[in-house]
């Protein structure tokens, strides 16, 4: 993948993507937080389903300096069907923010399936009314 994205409205997935151009955003990181409070030492995240879940995000404009956003929002879906688990949700301004999942949030969309990939949707509307799309992926997986 490139290291820079001159269109707005990109969904990001990449921690070394960065955003350039006339836009005052230039980057965020979502880390998913295991149970002890550490980053996932894997490359996806896996959650039991019906589990909390805490993702740490962090903001920075295009100089690589923490950036407090005009507006922030985060929503969750699930890739496979689609389905919003849970619609857009307002965040605090501020150049960080801990995103905390609910158990019930946090729960399969499909009665058939042993696992699901869902989607953590974090968009970020800088100065210039300009809005980014960062996604985090994560697995759910059923408990027996």
């Amino acid at each position: 993948m490139a290291d820079t994205i001159d269109t707005t409205g990109q969904t990001i997935d990449s921690d070394t993507q960065f955003i350039s151009g006339a836009s005052q955003f230039g980057y965020a990181t979502i880390v998913p937080l295991n149970q002890s409070g550490i980053g996932f030492l894997t490359p996806r995240a896996a959650f039991l389903s019906g589990s909390a879940a805490n993702f740490q995000c962090t903001y920075f404009d295009i100089n690589g300096a923490p950036l407090e956003p005009a507006a922030l929002s985060y929503q969750i879906v699930d890739l496979l069907s689609g389905e919003v688990i849970l619609g857009p949700t307002q965040l605090p301004l501020q150049s960080n923010s801990n995103i905390i999942i609910s158990a019930a949030q946090n729960a399969m969309v499909s009665v058939s399936r042993s696992c699901e990939t869902h989607a953590l949707l974090v968009s970020v509307t800088d100065g210039t009314d300009n809005v980014y799309t960062r996604r985090a992926l994560f697995e759910i997986v059923r408990t027996p």
